[in-house]
C-alpha cells in the first residue's frame, strides 16, 4: 500500500510539473484551479474464465487541471453462470460490485489527446447462489430455493485512460484497467477468478 501511495505522489507531481511547462503564470491567478465532473462507463472482463461486463458511474473534482479526485462505483450487469459444483448444485449464479476512491493524476489535459492514470481504492461484494430449483406439491405454490452465499473484500484497481476533448465540457475515456482484490471465503470460489484485466470506455461531463 506504501508502494502504490508512494507512486501516486510521484505522478502528481510530474504532472503538475507537465502542467506549469504549458500554462503561463499570471499574477492574478486567472488559471481556473478547481472543476468538477461526473461520468459513465462500460467495462469488459472475465469472471472466472468467463465474459462479463461491469457498468458504472463516477463523481470527482479537478484540482489545478492535473489531478482528479472523486469517488466510483461498478455492478455486474452480465448474468455470470459458472458449473462451479462445490456447493453439490449444478452450477451457480454470480453477483458482484465494487466502488471506492479514485486517484488520478492526469497529463497534458489540454492537449486534444492525453492520459491520466488512475487508482481506484475501495471496497466490494460478491455473492453467488446455486442454480435455484422448484420444488412444489400437487396444489400448493411453487416453491424457489436459492440460498445465497456472500462475502466482503478490499480492491485496489490500477489503469491508464487515453482521453479525447471532444468539447470543453465533454471527454471520451478508454483505457485498461487490473482488479486486484483479497481473499474471499465464498466454498468453490477462488480470489483469481475474481481479478483480473478488464478494458473500458466511458464519457465524462463537467466543468474541466
Amino acid at each position: 500500500m506504501k508502494s502504490i501511495i508512494s507512486a501516486v505522489l510521484v505522478m502528481l507531481s510530474l504532472s503538475t510539473m507537465a502542467q506549469e511547462v504549458k500554462e503561463m503564470q499570471t499574477l492574478f491567478g486567472n488559471e481556473r484551479s478547481l472543476g468538477v465532473f461526473f461520468g459513465v462507463g462500460v467495462k469488459m472482463t472475465e469472471i472466472d474464465k468467463q465474459p462479463a461486463v461491469f457498468t458504472g458511474g463516477e463523481f470527482n473534482l479537478i484540482i489545478g487541471r492535473a489531478m482528479n479526485i472523486g469517488v466510483v462505483g461498478y455492478g455486474l450487469s452480465t448474468s455470470s453462470f459458472t458449473g462451479n459444483t462445490a456447493l453439490g448444485e449444478d452450477g451457480y449464479y454470480l453477483s458482484m460490485g465494487y466502488g471506492g476512491l479514485n486517484l488520478e493524476p492526469v497529463f497534458y489535459s489540454r492537449s486534444l489527446v492525453h492520459f491520466t492514470v488512475p487508482v481506484l481504492i475501495g471496497v466490494g461484494g460478491v455473492s453467488q447462489r446455486p442454480d435455484g430449483y422448484v420444488a412444489f406439491e400437487p396444489g400448493e405454490d411453487p416453491v424457489v430455493s436459492e440460498p445465497r452465499i456472500s462475502d466482503g473484500f478490499l480492491i485496489i484497481e490500477p489503469g491508464i485512460n487515453a482521453e479525447l476533448n471532444i468539447f470543453k465540457f465533454m471527454r471520451l475515456t478508454a483505457g485498461a484497467s487490473y482488479r486486484m482484490i483479497s481473499d474471499v471465503q465464498i466454498p468453490g470460489m477462488q480470489q483469481q477468478a475474481l481479478q483480473g484485466l478488464s478494458g473500458h470506455i466511458g464519457l465524462r461531463i463537467g466543468w474541466f
